[in-house]
């Protein structure tokens, strides 16, 4: 092995862990492999092989992979909890579950190759999306009672305490992202100058409210800016550039602000707070959440132009099936077009592909009697995504800003929805108080799409005959014009 030449396995294998960790997975793989020539079985080299898989998303390989180094090395803790990082990737939590404790009963009380914080943490995620609410609420608090610096269990926990709609305690705990490792990649690369706003009026004075997270996020908590600026003085919003054309006039901003690069230059004002505090700030509850829509609209002279492009008769629907692919840890709410598609082919239904991104190549391998336009790469931003949705009767899509924007415009949407669900659509119901005119159409477990897609075919069919009982969530009637 021409690595062991001036090193031995072992510093071969540290170096190549060290690759990893810090995100050169080809690297990393390269060296495992070099170490695999000479020792086929060895298992700190296939657990790194296999971890590199997991990143990437090959979840199939990576259990392959860990389940052979474990037979090698079954006293070892650190190779169950990745192939339990590995299983709920697969959406099979209970495997996980008894996965991290087995790695749990091996870890020694002294000290050890994985931190006992990130195990509990590791269970209580597990025991999350298995619906065990407080066992995983205690494992968190396990892991903050040994380390009450662990940003990432307050993190979790406070999701737990919101998608139960819990806010009181799930907007406190939701702050824990501030401080997070990953916090510059999440939140926003800048660090502010100016105090951070705690909610009193500012007369006079500017605020700096500025983004955070994904598009769908910034879509649905602009709507607490009218109320900002009712307090105070200016008010800037900082956002990326996809945003600034459909938020143009948008009430409560004074001036819009291009998000720019850490190294770059950046506004600030007299007071700063990010976009996803305003809720907590508010007093945010299910009761009095502003749940007012339309918010965003279509601009006049856009959605006369796309409108050209519809049919005239029939049931115009709008779908989008997958989000960004690159983002390994939502990949589950992507669904398969090959699969989706004949459910949405029915008679009097006229399909159009809102979907960007290379998943709109799915269309082309579909039968051609499947086949169906795409405009979704023809958006320069999110005015035509807009523009197309004001032309539609319905939209049907997985969680993604698509589905945001056409509830944002209060425009019928059926969202089919993965399981576990993020916080924000919260437990069981169909509506969602955030969108009065969404449908939430649930997986009743992890990859169940057959579920939704029977849900879907059997409603939309309905709707075709003539039956919009179906169109929005029961008890829901929109506001004329």
């Amino acid at each position: 092995m021409e690595q062991t030449r001036t090193a031995s396995i072992p510093d071969v294998i540290k170096l190549a862990h060290q690759h990893y960790t810090e995100g050169r997975y080809r690297k990393a793989a390269n060296l495992a492999r070099e170490v695999l020539k000479v020792s086929p079985n060895r298992p700190r080299a296939l657990h790194l092989l296999g971890l590199v898989a997991y990143s990437r998303g090959r979840n199939n390989r990576a259990e392959q992979l860990i389940s052979r180094a474990i037979n090698g090395r079954a006293d070892l803790p650190e190779f169950h909890n990745s192939l339990g990082m590995t299983y709920m990737a697969m959406g099979r939590p209970a495997d996980a579950l008894a996965t991290y404790q087995t790695a749990l009963r091996l870890l020694p009380p002294s000290k050890s190759t994985i931190d006992l914080p990130r195990l509990y943490g590791n269970i209580a995620n597990a025991l999350n999306v298995m619906g065990r609410f407080e066992e995983a609420i205690a494992y968190h608090d396990k892991a903050l009672a040994i380390n009450p610096k662990d940003m990432t269990a307050a993190w979790n926990r406070a999701h737990i305490f919101l998608v139960r709609g819990e806010f009181a305690e799930g907007w406190k705990g939701y702050e824990s992202r501030m401080q997070l490792p990953n916090r510059a990649r999440l939140i926003n690369p800048h660090k502010y100058a100016s105090p951070r706003w705690d909610g009193t009026p500012f007369p006079d004075k500017t605020l700096l409210v500025h983004d955070e997270q994904g598009l769908g996020d910034i879509i649905q908590f602009v709507r607490y800016l009218p109320l900002v600026k009712a307090l105070g003085g200016t008010v800037l919003f900082e956002t990326r550039p996809a945003m600034l054309p459909i938020l143009e006039n948008f009430p409560g901003i004074d001036q819009l602000i291009a998000r720019k690069a850490a190294t770059e230059e950046h506004v600030d004002g007299d007071y700063h707070v990010p976009l996803i505090s305003l809720p907590g700030l508010f007093g945010t509850t299910l009761e009095n959440l502003p749940a007012g829509v339309p918010y965003l609209y279509s601009g006049t002279f856009k959605t006369a132009q796309w409108r050209e492009r519809f049919a005239n008769s029939g049931l115009r629907v709008g779908v989008c099936w997958a989000g960004n692919l690159e983002n390994i840890p939502l990949r589950h709410r992507a669904c398969q077009l090959a699969q989706l598609a004949p459910v949405l082919h029915q008679p009097g239904v006229h399909l159009y592909g809102l979907q960007k991104g290379p998943s709109a190549a799915d269309i082309d391998k579909l039968q051609p009697a499947l086949q169906f336009q795409n405009f979704g790469n023809k958006f320069e931003d999110f005015t035509d995504t807009a523009a197309m949705i004001a032309n539609l009767d319905l939209v049907i899509t997985i969680d993604t800003a698509v589905a945001h924007l056409a509830g944002a415009m209060g425009k019928p949407v059926w969202m089919m929805l993965s399981f576990p669900p993020d916080f924000r659509w919260l437990l069981e119901r169909e509506d969602c108080p955030w969108y009065p005119s969404m449908r939430i159409i649930r997986q009743r477990r992890p990859n169940d799409w057959e579920h939704v897609f029977a849900r879907v075919r059997d409603d939309l069919t309905r709707l075709a005959a003539g039956d919009r009982s179906v169109l929005y969530p029961s008890g829901y009637t929109p506001a004329e014009g």
